[in-house]
């Protein structure tokens, strides 16, 4: 696309150029013709002002020797048509004449027309064209570029996420289905039914978040965020730490936690990054790994395990909008012992 867009980019300029220089061209070659037209009048005034008598060369004379110096030839013919006069140097192959009587008689004036400044003019405007599309065609590269970053990060974690939907709700229902089929497959009792019934109403609650999920991503990039308010980090990552501490339990982790500060943001919006990130980093950090969350002018999630950000799931998708959304900047750092999410607010 960056190519394409470049490519489109100097097209429309190359057009321009052309259209511009070959306007400056021609009126450059109108204002050289109307300059041979003005001198040629002009001259041809003062001469049949300055003739008289039958000896023009004698009238002439001191018109004569401008007309030399501005290498301007004339030619006059009598009724006969035999020449009479001739000065001037000799016309070239391009030249501009004025043909008008004179005393009687038949007189041509030639301008001599050099094309050697025309030519001169469409070379310099063809290299400065030239220069124009090769620092236009790099700025429009580097300004593509820039301008297509975000939405190929954007496009990125799109691909993860579907990714991520896909994988994460394929698993209950392929879950769902085979509890159910197998249930059904023969006579059970009632406390084997009972436990399929119970397995399947386990695999519908996850069907059910993972859709409340969605259905909260689509809100954060569709709807403008709530008001701001001054929201104390501690208290926030305290209470998230508190609701997971029976998952922290189970999975044996070492949880600490460094939060001072508070920061103004929408409420909800912090309370979902933070609930997010830590449920994560407690959920795919290695069994009795260690766990640590940070929070000041920046939020810090870090956990042991193998730096995989990919199967952080819908979680992560959901912290990425609320980023974009409030303006701040999530970025994932893997680290020799783990990964570690960062959240830069300012």
């Amino acid at each position: 696309m960056r190519t394409r867009l470049t490519l489109l980019f100097l097209a429309a300029q190359a057009i321009l150029l052309v259209v511009v220089t070959a306007g400056l061209l021609w009126w450059s070659q109108a204002q050289a013709e109307l300059h041979a037209r003005n001198a040629l009048d002009a001259t041809a005034g003062r001469l049949v002002h300055d003739a008289e008598g039958d000896n023009l060369q004698d009238s002439l004379d001191e018109e004569l020797v401008a007309m030399r110096q501005d290498q301007l030839s004339l030619q006059v013919w009598n009724a006969q048509g035999q020449t009479v006069l001739h000065s001037g140097p000799p016309p070239g192959a391009d030249v501009r004449t004025l043909t008008f009587p004179l005393a009687g008689r038949r007189a041509r004036l030639v301008f001599p027309w050099d094309a050697t400044r025309l030519h001169h003019e469409a070379g310099l405007l063809l290299l400065v064209d030239l220069i124009f599309l090769i620092t236009g065609g790099l700025g429009a590269w580097l300004l593509v570029g820039r301008c297509l970053a975000p939405l190929q990060e954007t496009m990125k974690l799109r691909g993860r996420f579907y990714a991520a939907a896909s994988h994460e709700l394929r698993t209950p229902l392929q879950a769902l289905s085979g509890h159910l089929e197998l249930s059904l497959s023969r006579p059970r009792s009632p406390e084997a039914y009972e436990k399929a019934l119970r397995e399947a109403q386990r695999q519908t609650e996850r069907l059910t978040a993972l859709v409340r999920d969605l259905l909260l991503l689509t809100s954060i990039e569709s709807q403008p965020p709530p008001p701001p308010a001054t929201v104390d980090l501690e208290e926030v990552c305290s209470q998230v730490l508190r609701a997971l501490q029976p998952l922290v339990d189970e999975r044996h982790l070492h949880v600490s936690l460094d939060a001072k500060g508070s920061i103004q943001s929408p409420p909800s919006h912090i309370e979902m990054l933070v609930r997010n990130l830590v449920e994560n980093a407690v959920r795919y950090a290695k069994e009795g790994g260690q766990v640590t969350v940070s929070a000041g002018d920046s939020l810090r999630v870090f956990n042991e395990c193998t730096p995989t950000p990919e199967t952080a799931g819908l979680g992560l998708a959901i912290c990425h909008a609320l980023a974009r959304t409030n303006g701040w900047q999530l970025t994932l750092e893997p680290r020799e012992q783990g990964m570690a999410a960062v959240v830069r607010f300012a």
